[in-house]
C-alpha cells in the first residue's frame, strides 16, 4: 500500500488500519529511513497488537526498533541480487521446502552429489 493505493482526500490512518486488519502477516522493511518514520513504527505496533505475524526485513543496516527486537528478522542487507542466488523471503516465512528452492539441487530438478 502506498500513495497510489490511497485516493486524494482519503485518510491515511483509516486506509492503513483497514489494510493491516485485512492482512495475515506484515513485512516491515527496516532501513534508517523506515525506523525514523513514526508511521512505519505505528503500523508495526498495530499489527503486533492485533496478533498478526510480523516479519522484520533488514534492508539497510540500522538499529532494530524496540518492539521488533524479540522477532527474528530476515537479513537482506547482504543479499546479492545480481550475479548470485537471491535471498528468498519464504525461507523466513515458514514456507520453504528444499524442493521449492532453486538454489538447491532438488529445486533445480537435479540430483545432489
Amino acid at each position: 500500500m502506498d500513495r497510489l493505493d490511497i485516493r486524494p482526500g482519503q485518510r491515511w490512518e483509516v486506509e492503513i488500519e483497514a489494510a493491516v486488519n485485512g492482512c495475515s502477516r506484515l513485512l516491515v522493511i527496516l532501513s534508517p529511513a523506515s525506523i525514523a518514520s513514526r508511521n512505519v513504527l505505528a503500523e508495526a505496533a498495530l499489527a503486533l497488537d492485533e496478533g498478526k505475524e510480523v516479519i522484520p526485513v533488514l534492508h539497510q543496516e540500522c538499529k532494530i526498533p524496540f518492539r521488533l527486537r524479540p522477532l527474528q528478522y530476515a537479513d537482506f542487507s547482504l543479499c546479492q541480487w545480481l550475479g548470485g542466488a537471491p535471498c528468498r523471503l519464504d525461507r523466513w516465512a515458514g514456507n520453504n521446502t528444499e524442493r521449492d528452492d532453486p538454489t538447491t539441487a532438488a529445486g533445480r530438478g537435479t540430483k545432489a552429489n
